[in-house]
C-alpha cells in the first residue's frame, strides 16, 4: 500500500493531476495538497535530492497512520458485511435483523444521512415494494458510512499533520544537507560516474540483437600502499614499508605487541605482495552470446562498513550508494543494500518504507572489524535466488582483507558466466 502512494507522488508531480481511482483518498489528496504548494513544486521539479527527501517524509508520516487507517477500513468492511447479509435474508430474516439495525444506525448516523424514521413510514405504504425501500436503506446506510470512515481518516491526518511538517522540516533540512555533502565526492572523482554508468547499464543499448558481446567487469582488489606499484596478493616476509594495516594493530595494546615482534622475527608478518604498474586498469573477458541480456536485474551495492573505511572512502561509499539507487529508480530497478550491519538479508532499499533505513546508513560512521569471504559468500548465496537473478553488483570496500579463497572466486567467475556483473 506505502507503494501506491509512492507511485501516485511521482503521477501526480508528472501530470499535476490525480487518478480517477485516487480521487477519493485522504492520503492522495493530502499527496496533492503537499505538492501544489508553490515551494514544494519548485523545488521536486528541479531539485531530485529535495524531491526523494520530501517523498521519503510524506511517506514515513503514511507509514505511521496506514495501521490507525487499516483499523477504520476494517469497521467499514464490517458494517459493508453487516449491510449485505440484511439485503441477502428472506423476509422473515431482515424483520429479526431491523430491531438491532434501527438502532444502531440511529445512534450512529443522524437523520439526514439515514432517515430511519422516514423509511419506517414508507413501509406503512402498501403501495411502495418492500424491497424497493430496503435497497434504498442500504444505500444510504453505505454511502454514511463511506462517508464516516472518510471523515474519521481525515480528523487523524489533521490531528498529525502539523507535527508532521514540523518535525519533517527540520530533518529534511538536516537530511538534505548529508546528502548533498555525500554528492559532493562524484564532482572530485569524475571516474566514479562511469562505474555508476555500468551498474546502469546505460552503456549497452547499442548491442546488437543477436550475437551481443557482455564485457564483464571483475572486481580489482584494491588496498593501501604508499608505492606506486600494483598490488598482485598478499605474501609473509618482515618488509615494514608494506605490511598490511591489520598487522600493525597489534601494536595498540602493550599485551599484543609480542605476538607482532614474535612474527616479525619469523618473517611471517601479512605484506602487500606488489608487481610493477601496468597500464591496464581493469580485467575484463568477453564472451560471444547468442542472445542479448533480456531483462536488467537488480543492483547490489555491497558496502565495507568497517573502522578502516573511515574517512574519504566513507564518503565515496555513501556517496555511490545514493547516485545509485536514483538510477535504479529511475530505471524502475530493485536496488538492494548489503553491509555489515544488515547481516540478516540483503535490504530493497528502494522501497519506500527502508528509505528511513537509507538515511540511517548515510548519518551512522562506519565501525567494527572486516570479514571480506563472509560479504562476497552472502552476495553470491543470494543470487541463487530469483530476485537477484541477471543483477549489476558492486562491491565498495578499501580491500584491507585477505583475497577471497579459490572456491570464492569460482563461483564469481560462475555467476559472470550467467550474465551477472561485478565491480
Amino acid at each position: 500500500m506505502l507503494q501506491d502512494y509512492s507511485d501516485l507522488f511521482d503521477v501526480y508531480l508528472e501530470k499535476e493531476e490525480l487518478p480517477e481511482y485516487a480521487q477519493g483518498d485522504v492520503l492522495a489528496k493530502y499527496i496533492k495538497d503537499v505538492l501544489d504548494d508553490p515551494g514544494n513544486h519548485h523545488l521536486c521539479t528541479t531539485d531530485p535530492v529535495w524531491k526523494d527527501l520530501l517523498k521519503s517524509s510524506l511517506m514515513d508520516f503514511f507509514r505511521q497512520l496506514l495501521p490507525h487507517f487499516m483499523e477504520l477500513e476494517k469497521e467499514e468492511a464490517r458494517e459493508k458485511q453487516r449491510m449485505r447479509n440484511f439485503q441477502k435474508a428472506d423476509i422473515k430474516g431482515k424483520r429479526l435483523m431491523w430491531p438491532l439495525i434501527d438502532e444502531d444506525i440511529r445512534q450512529v448516523y443522524p437523520p439526514s444521512d439515514v432517515n430511519m424514521d422516514g423509511y419506517i413510514q414508507l413501509m406503512k405504504e402498501k403501495k411502495i415494494s418492500k424491497d424497493l425501500i430496503f435497497n434504498a436503506l442500504v444505500s444510504d446506510w453505505s454511502n454514511a458510512c463511506e462517508k464516516r470512515i472518510a471523515k474519521s481518516k481525515q480528523k487523524l491526518l489533521d490531528n498529525y499533520k502539523n507535527h508532521f511538517m514540523t518535525q519533517a522540516k527540520q530533518a529534511g533540512n538536516e537530511d538534505y544537507r548529508t546528502i548533498q555533502k555525500t554528492a559532493e565526492v562524484l564532482v572530485k572523482y569524475p571516474a566514479l560516474q562511469e562505474i555508476i554508468q555500468l551498474m546502469g547499464r546505460e552503456k549497452e543499448k547499442n548491442t546488437q540483437e543477436e550475437d551481443s558481446t557482455i564485457t564483464r567487469y571483475i572486481p580489482l582488489l584494491l588496498a593501501h600502499s604508499k608505492s606506486k606499484e600494483e598490488i598482485e596478493g598478499i605474501r609473509l616476509g618482515d618488509d615494514l614499508n608494506n605490511i598490511l594495516p591489520t598487522e600493525v594493530t597489534w601494536l595498540s595494546e602493550p599485551e599484543t605487541q609480542v605476538y607482532f615482534f614474535q612474527k616479525f622475527a619469523s618473517k611471517q608478518l601479512q605484506l602487500f605482495a606488489s608487481k610493477p604498474p601496468t597500464i591496464q586498469q581493469k580485467k575484463t573477458d568477453q564472451e560471444k552470446q547468442k542472445k542479448p541480456r533480456s531483462q536488467e536485474g537488480p543492483m547490489i551495492i555491497s558496502v565495507d562498513t568497517s573502522a578502516s573505511m573511515h574517512g574519504l572512502p566513507e564518503r565515496i561509499a555513501k556517496s555511490m550508494t545514493m547516485q545509485i539507487l536514483q538510477t535504479a529508480k529511475r530505471k524502475n530497478r530493485k536496488c538492494f543494500l548489503i553491509t555489515y550491519s544488515v547481516r540478516a538479508k540483503a535490504l530493497d532499499i528502494s522501497k519506500p518504507e527502508h528509505w528511513s533505513k537509507v538515511k540511517s546508513f548515510l548519518k551512522n560512521q562506519f565501525s567494527g572489524g572486516t570479514d571480506g569471504e563472509y560479504m562476497l559468500a552472502f552476495v553470491l548465496d543470494a543470487l541463487n535466488t530469483d530476485n537477484y537473478a541477471m543483477a549489476d553488483v558492486l562491491v565498495i570496500s578499501d580491500f584491507e582483507f585477505n583475497l577471497p579463497l579459490s572456491p570464492t572466486r569460482k563461483k564469481i567467475e560462475e555467476e559472470q558466466k550467467k550474465g551477472t556483473c561485478f565491480y
